[in-house]
């Protein structure tokens, strides 16, 4: 299992554990504690620094201390305090004395982005669409071992001469370029289309994991954004989830984007697939007045992207 999905386990029983301390169930919170202890140590077996995993098998060791405390007397003012909880039963508020959690948290060996890119940028790839001299840049992203990929309607298709672009080629992040692709089937409203390459071309085809169940799919979930912006290169950027569903059904995301991130994936701390970015800012109504939010872009939910892809399978006879 990746750190990032470990301290994600960590960062929720911790939580639960303090939740239960402030409601003075102190067996139950025992319990999340335990599970704080499992992550530790699987994270100070993951981990080869001299220093990290000598500051690891500290915090081992106070949880180790925090469960026999509970089981011997139960919730203490110490244990309160160690879990930043005032004496009347609440949670300190910031800028307080930093808690245990914010200590392991701020002491983590790895960031999470940085290691959520270098495991999903493999299926990510670099777009490049010609035809009568306009050339354009985008992202798309693999999604079956057999040569699918998906990005934006707009990447592929040249809306000041109302067609397709006649020349498409993907670029994969390993370097090997030129890989033609075809536009199999699109819809504009969604602004998705699917598209085929020739496996053979590609060194390593590696799809995307989608995530199984977009109502999991939280306001204020960490994601990441993989894109080829301004045609800079496969980079990542990273935000929080707004809205996994606006009003127009769009996943609403705090990630900055740029003109050539337009049809890349949108991954969840776990590494899953949640969307695909469609936009360089959000445009809302305010009253009678249409204004550009700045910070905030629209992407097109999984959930929506795999009605698509059930529906365009059918219809064209495709197995992902």
């Amino acid at each position: 299992m990746q750190n990032a999905e470990l301290y994600s386990q960590f960062d929720t029983a911790y939580k639960n554990a303090k939740l239960l301390i402030i409601q003075g169930e102190g067996h139950a919170a025992r319990e999340y504690i335990i599970t704080c202890m499992s992550v530790m140590l699987e994270l100070y077996k993951n981990t080869k620094g001299v220093y990290e995993r000598a500051k690891l098998y500290a915090h081992i060791c106070d949880f180790k201390n925090l469960s026999a405390r509970i089981y011997e007397s139960g919730i203490t003012p110490d244990i309160k305090t160690w879990f930043g909880i005032s004496e009347s039963g609440v949670a300190k508020p910031a800028g307080s004395k930093l808690s245990q959690i914010d200590k392991i948290i701020s002491e983590s060996p790895i960031d999470w982005a940085v290691e959520l890119f270098e495991k999903c940028s493999p299926c990510v790839v670099e777009i490049t669409a010609k035809s009568r001299g306009v050339i354009a840049s985008g992202t798309g992203f693999i999604i079956s071992d057999k040569g699918y990929l998906l990005s934006n309607d707009h990447v592929v298709f040249n809306e000041d001469r109302c067609e397709y672009y006649k020349s498409i080629s993907m670029k994969t992040i390993d370097g090997t370029s030129g890989i033609p692709v075809e536009v199999i089937a699109s819809d504009k409203k969604s602004d998705v289309a699917l598209c085929k390459f020739d496996i053979e071309q590609v060194p390593k085809v590696i799809p995307v994991k989608r995530i199984a169940d977009y109502s999991q799919l939280r306001p204020g979930a960490k994601v990441i954004l993989i894109g080829n912006g301004l045609s800079m290169g496969l980079a990542p950027l990273s935000g929080d989830v707004k809205f996994p569903h606006d009003g127009s059904g769009n996943l609403v995301t705090t990630v900055p984007s740029n003109h050539g991130d337009s049809g890349g994936p949108m991954f969840n701390s776990k590494g899953e697939c949640v969307g695909i970015n469609k936009s360089v800012v959000v445009a809302v109504q305010d009253g009678s007045t249409r204004v550009e939010a700045q910070g905030i872009t629209n992407a097109t939910p999984m959930d929506k992207i795999d009605k698509l892809l059930e529906k365009w399978c059918k219809q064209y006879s495709i197995e992902l």
